[in-house]
């Protein structure tokens, strides 16, 4: 038998398949499908995995000069009409969209819609 690189102007390949070896299709172990008990002990590890979450309630453009002229009490009106959606943005990437509701004296976000994998893409359009 030739090791490869021997031999008159065999290619390697050509060597190999010259040997007596026998040939067998591949062949892979099935995977397990888990329960859902079993997935959710795969999440737990990253329970403690931080993420930045912030609610966008609408974009403007100003200049510094009109940014440096904003005082107190000042209003910027956004694109954005009242009652309209507001995006919920985890890690920069969108994540759903919901309505802004009052708990006690506080503002919230109802999620009303989550964003699918396939159509989340960036929303910045400037």
């Amino acid at each position: 038998m030739q090791r490869f690189g021997e031999g008159a102007g065999a290619s390697p390949r050509q060597n190999a398949l010259d040997d007596d070896s026998e040939v067998s299709p591949l062949q892979f172990q099935q995977l397990e499908v888990k329960q859902a008990e079993e997935r959710e002990k795969d999440v737990d590890q990253y329970d403690n995995v931080s993420l930045t979450v912030s609610i966008e309630l609408g974009r403007v453009e100003k200049t510094v000069q009109e940014v440096l002229e904003l005082r107190e009490g000042a209003l910027i009106e956004t694109e954005k009409l009242s009652g309209m959606p507001m995006e919920v943005m985890v890690n920069g990437q969108l994540f759903g969209r919901g309505e802004v509701v009052v708990v006690g004296d506080s503002l919230a976000i109802r999620i009303t819609e989550l964003v699918k994998m396939e159509d989340n893409r960036p929303t910045d359009k400037r």
